[in-house]
């Protein structure tokens, strides 16, 4: 079955609560790193040059394909994406093959 890999940038301090939200729709996998810096397509808001912007954890989901629309709606949502500047993205990317996921 084909799956996808929704990669998320999100707030530190959301990140717990897109992974139970996640796992309660049904992700296969999830990984955190963090933490993460983007550059933005617009300069970051900053006070005495320090970046006023919280940290941001790249969290991994590994979902089927047919769940990874909901999904991905469900991360924007959890941590508020599209409320302006600097609030992270959500990408969908094609995963070609998988070594270790258990069958079932």
């Amino acid at each position: 079955m084909r799956t996808k890999l929704i990669m998320a940038l999100v707030d530190e301090s959301l990140t717990a609560a897109v992974l139970e939200s996640a796992r309660t729709l049904g992700c296969l996998d999830v990984i955190v790193i963090g933490p993460a810096q983007g550059a933005g397509a617009l300069p970051a808001k900053t006070f005495l040059e320090m970046n006023l912007l919280g940290r941001r954890d790249v969290v991994l989901l590994l979902a089927w394909a047919t769940d990874s629309p909901a999904l991905a709606r469900m991360v924007a949502e959890v941590a508020g994406l599209g409320h302006g500047p600097g609030r992270g993205r959500v990408f969908l990317l094609a995963v070609e093959d998988i070594v270790g996921l258990p069958e079932g």
